[in-house]
């Protein structure tokens, strides 16, 4: 199965939830946008909040995909061997968010749909395995 075959299976799964358990790409990113706000606009507290939340969709779900093209591959139904995206090590979280806002915006037809399908579809793009 190609890495973009599991993306579309990955996304029809999550659109089979239920509304109410996920929130859309575009109510994540305004999360994720509250990381760049103006100390005055957002408290402190609410910074870190949300710096937490929006770092730990991205981690969680990047990390998801990568566990379910490893489990694929290591149950031989998974014949290509590239990951979907391979992120540098030296590339800090906050960057990340900032490349899925910027996705966001480049492709505002994503952004009513699940924020765990543009995840991955942003990844992909931005850091492409060699």
């Amino acid at each position: 199965m190609k890495p973009r075959h599991l993306l579309i299976l990955a996304a029809t799964l999550v659109l089979s939830l239920p509304a109410d358990a996920r929130d859309t790409a575009r109510q994540f990113l305004g999360r994720c946008e509250m990381l760049e706000s103006s100390p005055s606009t957002v408290g402190p507290s609410d910074r870190q909040f949300f710096a937490g939340y929006c770092i730990g969709v991205i981690q969680g779900v990047s990390d998801g995909a990568t566990y379910a093209v490893n489990f694929m591959r290591g149950s031989g139904r998974l014949r290509e061997s590239r990951d979907l995206f391979c992120i540098p090590p030296e590339v800090p979280k906050g960057k990340i968010a900032k490349v899925l806002i910027d996705y966001g915006k480049r492709h505002p037809e994503l952004l009513d749909g699940p924020d765990i399908a543009l995840i991955p579809l942003a990844l992909a793009e931005t850091y492409p395995c060699k």
